[in-house]
């Protein structure tokens, strides 16, 4: 007897869900199998810093401390400490427990590239129909460049990308059942992603607002109309009492009032550069750049979900715009845009560089896109947003085939998937080449401090005043 079609997706969710583990774990795996004390991470960045903020938080959760309040820091009165990503350290804290500092870290890495790449599937899936095309779509975002560039970075802030694309499943699926539960449910979650990162609360902002939008259709009736709106209202409800208790805990930490740091240059410092694009895919392959940052989307994933998006109605069109509407911004107050448009599009392009740079100079001096202190991190929510809209692509040409083709003419389910699997693979290898991490993989060992030493073999306990 077979399955039936409940039991089956079930079936597939957990092999893709397998599988884009695996593709996270393999992520990290140079550094966790490598011998010595290594992480993954280049030197001199934020890898050290990330580590120790993971740990710091797991020992925060042990007695007297609790999540927010640790007595290792600011000795013996103890500190309110907001370690970014807060969620995302609390979760993987149990890692740390038996592998200690290091391996805990490089673990928790690549369970995050997983979050990403599962939340990615998810959401993909919903648009689609589709756990195969899901695979490819969370494949291709966990080895976005700019994502793994945050991981050669240390930054893991950036890396804990996952609240998004689960974010926005979670508000799907609540608008497609009309279930105000659900949607209070994805109001709350919206504080967790802010909690974990500020930007990407950001960063869900115009995906959230297209899935509204692309959603709300999607019930013909009266009372089906009803219901969608009162599970806005109660995710709006949600939003609201989240974004409270973060405005009360984000009061304490005056500092975060100027992201910038005074310094409104870093808008153009840090935006995405075309010529960088234009080298990662198309010049002669060389050593990776650890200070460079890969602002790309590689052309194999560009095309593919631009063609597939375009094919999805007014729905892939309006995930394409948004996801075009993110690259711009993603442009910052880069002098360079009109020019290198130009040397491509001609004299529109270069109407469409100043229009860009013009836009973005109004829009980076006011909340909340004054916060994005690197706008070139848009590409990640970017790729997304071209993701979900070839999802979109996917659910019409499949509805296509199966009008056009009987089921016996069609491959068989398990042929379908291994046939995602090599997609997803091919998806995969572009992102690492996009970023060079199959020629230099970034990775450190940690350094032997002699005062750290003499500290650790004392036979008693005590402070530390560095």
């Amino acid at each position: 007897m077979k399955p039936g079609p409940d039991r089956r997706r079930s079936r597939e969710a957990w092999v893709v869900a397998g599988l884009l583990a695996l593709l996270g774990l393999g992520l990290v795996a140079p550094a966790v199998l490598a011998p010595g004390r290594v992480i993954v991470g280049d030197p001199q960045t934020d890898a050290i810093r990330g580590m120790w903020g993971f740990d710091h938080v797991r020992r925060s959760l042990l007695p007297p401390d609790w999540v927010l309040w640790s007595h290792e820091v600011h000795f013996p009165r103890g500190v309110l400490a907001v370690v970014l990503p807060q969620v995302s350290a609390v979760l993987a804290a149990p890692l740390g427990l038996p592998f200690g500092p290091a391996q805990g870290w490089n673990l928790a890495v690549g369970a995050l590239l997983a979050g990403a790449a599962v939340g990615t599937a998810w959401l993909a899936r919903r648009a689609s129909g589709s756990w195969g095309f899901g695979l490819v779509a969370g494949a291709a975002l966990a080895t976005q460049p700019m994502l793994l560039h945050a991981v050669a970075d240390g930054t893991a802030e950036h890396v804990a990308f996952w609240g998004v694309p689960v974010l926005l499943a979670l508000l799907h699926r609540a608008l497609a059942e009309g279930s105000p539960r659900r949607g209070l449910a994805a109001g709350l979650f919206a504080g967790a992603v802010a909690l974990d990162s500020p930007y990407h609360a950001v960063f869900a902002v115009i995906p959230g607002l297209v899935l509204i939008l692309t959603g709300m259709p999607a019930r013909h009736s009266a009372g089906g109309r009803r219901d969608q709106l009162r599970t806005l209202a109660a995710a709006a409800a949600g939003l609201a009492v989240a974004a409270a208790v973060l405005a009360l805990l984000f009061r304490n930490f005056p500092d975060l009032a100027d992201p910038t740091g005074g310094d409104p240059s870093v808008y153009a410092r840090n935006a995405t550069d075309l010529r960088v694009w234009w080298r990662v895919d198309w010049n002669a392959r060389g050593p990776r750049e650890a200070g460079l940052a890969p602002t790309n989307i590689p052309a194999p994933v560009l095309v593919a979900a631009l063609a597939l998006a375009l094919a999805g109605g007014w729905r892939g069109l309006a995930w394409a715009a948004a996801g075009a509407c993110m690259v711009a911004l993603s442009m910052g107050e880069n002098q360079r845009v009109a020019s290198e448009l130009r040397s491509w599009l001609g004299e529109p392009g270069r109407r469409l560089g100043a229009a860009i740079l013009q836009l973005n100079r109004a829009l980076d001096r006011h909340p909340p896109l004054s916060a994005i202190r690197f706008p070139q991190r848009w590409l990640v929510p970017a790729a997304l947003a071209w993701l979900v809209g070839a999802a979109h692509g996917h659910r019409r040409l499949a509805a296509l085939l199966a009008r056009l083709f009987p089921d016996a003419l069609r491959p068989p389910r398990p042929a379908r998937m291994a046939a995602a699997a090599v997609i997803a693979a091919a998806a995969a290898a572009a992102g690492l080449r996009a970023a060079r991490w199959d020629l230099d993989y970034p990775r450190q060992e940690l350094p032997d401090a002699a005062f750290a030493a003499w500290i650790r073999d004392q036979p008693g306990g005590g402070a530390v005043l560095l």
